[in-house]
């Protein structure tokens, strides 16, 4: 659990690259407090290393169940004035009038 790599300081400029690529910015406190918690980190991932997931299946999903979806039909078309008193662009037909975006 606790080998040379996990008890090793990364530098300022591999701090700097990661944070980087991350679009990440510290205070100097910040950093410090993560710095000192990157030993802790590597350690996790190490032991999480260890584990034998030879036999095990990869979890797509935490879910497994299917989601119900229901049929996209309109139940009741009486709230289209109601509707319409609040929008600028609506026609008698009940769609809403929307500007061309795309030619």
């Amino acid at each position: 659990m606790n080998s040379d790599k996990s008890n090793q300081d990364i530098g300022e400029d591999m701090f700097n690259k990661l944070a980087n690529m991350a679009k990440l910015s510290f205070s100097e406190q910040e950093r410090a407090n993560i710095k000192k918690s990157i030993p802790q980190i590597l350690s996790a991932f190490e032991e999480m290393s260890a584990v034998n997931t030879d036999n095990v299946e990869p979890l797509i999903a935490n879910v497994l169940s299917t989601q119900q979806l229901r049929d996209d039909v309109v139940k009741d078309k009486s709230n289209l004035s109601k509707i319409a008193e609040f929008s600028p662009h609506f026609n008698e037909e009940g769609y809403f009038i929307v500007p061309i975006i795309v030619d």
